[in-house]
């Protein structure tokens, strides 16, 4: 299970399911998703809104998109500057950056407060990722 909590250190239980890890899954949460850095669920994850018409003027925007189509697009523009280390600028002219391949997975989270829910979760990787991650892939 997944903390949704920016400043915890985040971690990653069994799949929430009975018996084994189904080979894909639909989330409960629709509208966001997490991008993963890495395959390390314990290491930097941001949330991002994949279609959500609350967000602000100038982000993902009212276009509903697929989550790794909007972690692709975090990863070309480093805005959050797991590349650089320092976050990209939206500017006109700024720099873009080689995405790593993408994989979406759906994992629980638990959002303290809340009951567990599952959400997309996007990872560097491939076929096989979500996997060996003990999670089923996204559909």
């Amino acid at each position: 299970m997944f903390v949704a909590d920016k400043y915890a250190q985040p971690f990653l239980g069994a799949w929430q399911g009975a018996g084994a890890v189904p080979a894909s899954a639909a989330p409960t949460v629709r509208g966001r998703a997490w991008c993963f850095r890495s395959t390390d669920v314990r290491t930097a994850a941001e949330p991002v809104g994949t279609g959500d018409p609350s967000l602000p003027e100038g982000d993902v925007g009212d276009e509903e998109r697929g989550p790794v189509e909007v972690c692709s697009l975090t990863w070309r523009t480093d805005r959050y500057g797991w590349v650089s280390g320092t976050p990209g600028s939206k500017a006109h002219g700024s720099p873009t950056y080689s995405v790593p391949s993408l994989v979406a997975c759906v994992l629980t989270e638990q959002v303290p407060g809340t009951d567990p829910a599952t959400v997309v979760s996007v990872f560097p990787g491939g076929e096989g990722t979500c996997a060996t991650l003990g999670l089923p892939g996204y559909r």
